[in-house]
């Protein structure tokens, strides 16, 4: 069995390139409170002005990944 070769495959993923999916995303992952998502969501269409984000849902995953491990270790 050559497993390492099941893992070669690539699978292209689209950016998150709205606030609109951004939020969608947060939604779907449930990483935060409720206060604190519309907290992040509202500071990000500050930050952006209502323009596209573009960011790779990776790079989310692991901010997010993260934010979750800084938040138990200053429990």
């Amino acid at each position: 069995m050559d497993i390492v070769n099941a893992f070669d495959t690539k699978i292209p993923i689209p950016t998150v390139a709205s606030i609109k999916e951004l939020n969608e995303m947060l939604n779907t992952v449930q990483t935060f409170e409720n206060a604190v998502h519309r907290s992040v969501v509202d500071e990000l269409k500050t930050i952006t002005r209502g323009r596209d984000v573009m960011v790779g849902i990776k790079k989310i995953l692991a901010i997010l990944e993260i934010s979750r491990q800084d938040e138990e270790i200053t429990r």
